[in-house]
């Protein structure tokens, strides 16, 4: 992990494609989206039948409240 490399609401855009286990999913998710500024997108790879860990973890940790975007295996949330 380098989130500490960058200070908190410092960058526009964050893509997620690290381990696919639901404790480490949830775990980049808490550790990136202070870094990304109002109006960015955080987003990641993944989201698919073959790692329902990844779609669990998303959907837990955003509560489906957020649009998300999907693109092939991809998602997307523009953070407002």
């Amino acid at each position: 992990n380098v989130h500490g490399n960058f200070e908190d609401e410092s960058v526009d855009v964050v893509y997620i494609d690290g381990n696919h286990s639901y404790d480490d999913v949830t775990n980049d998710l808490k550790l990136y989206l202070p870094k990304i500024k109002p109006g960015g997108i955080i987003c990641g790879h993944d989201y698919s039948d073959p790692h329902p860990e990844v779609i669990q973890a998303v959907n837990d940790f955003f509560k489906k409240e957020p649009e998300m975007i999907f693109q092939d295996s991809s998602w997307a949330i523009l953070l407002r």
